[in-house]
């Protein structure tokens, strides 16, 4: 994630033109209001989206344009709305909290904040909103997931989840030149590692890796 710790790195943002991504939103302040429970829904909505994708960070107080930052607009008053209230807002509208969920205040001028709220991927289940929805983070957009997302994304703590990749060991250069003797049709050794990981919080306790490959014989000139 960026680190946006100070009215300077929110300056840059606009000055170096990043956009709005999967991993990154921007909120214009008058997004924030607690008297307007819509608005309270939507963030909720948002924040949720994100966790339930790869997670990311949500910029309040600075306005956009076709995704891109247009500059930070005055802010919102950081004692009318402290951290905790966002926390309290958060906890309220989705199920499962968030760990590790993070709300930070970025000073513009005193009193007035900038929040930026940096939100975790999910690890467990998918987070519902208030409104009985699940939500996930696509490029610019926030979608309704569907059935089998959902249902994927509770299999995360009752099923491993394996990933295989297959790559030179380790020491090797990125690409190497396969090498053929001149009397038979067998390439030089090459060393090939399998890297196997589970992204889900259920272990796996047994793992077969099985490679196929032509019959030896078909390799070698007769």
């Amino acid at each position: 994630m960026l680190a946006l710790k100070s009215k300077a790195d929110l300056e840059a943002l606009h000055t170096g033109n990043v956009k709005e991504s999967i991993s990154l939103e921007y909120k214009a302040s008058p997004a924030i209001d607690k008297k307007d429970d819509n608005k309270k829904l939507e963030m909720a909505r948002d924040v949720a989206a994100f966790a339930n994708a790869d997670g990311g960070q949500i910029v309040y107080g600075m306005t956009e344009k076709d995704h891109e930052p247009a500059g930070l607009d005055e802010g919102v008053d950081g004692k009318a709305y402290p951290e905790i209230w966002f926390e309290q807002v958060l906890q309220q509208h989705i199920k499962p909290t968030i760990a590790g969920l993070r709300i930070k205040h970025v000073y513009l001028t005193k009193p007035m904040v900038a929040v930026v709220i940096d939100i975790p991927p999910t690890k467990g289940d998918p987070h519902q909103v208030s409104d009985g929805r699940y939500y996930r983070r696509h490029n610019y957009n926030r979608l309704i997931m569907e059935h089998y997302e959902v249902r994927d994304g509770m299999r995360r703590i009752t099923d491993p989840s394996l990933e295989l990749e297959f790559e030179l060991f380790k020491g090797e250069a990125a690409y190497k030149n396969v090498e053929f003797s001149k009397f038979r049709n067998l390439s030089d050794p090459i060393a090939l590692g399998a890297l196997l990981t589970n992204t889900s919080n259920q272990p796996a306790y047994y793992t077969v890796v099985t490679i196929f490959g032509p019959p030896l014989t078909s390799w070698i000139e007769r």
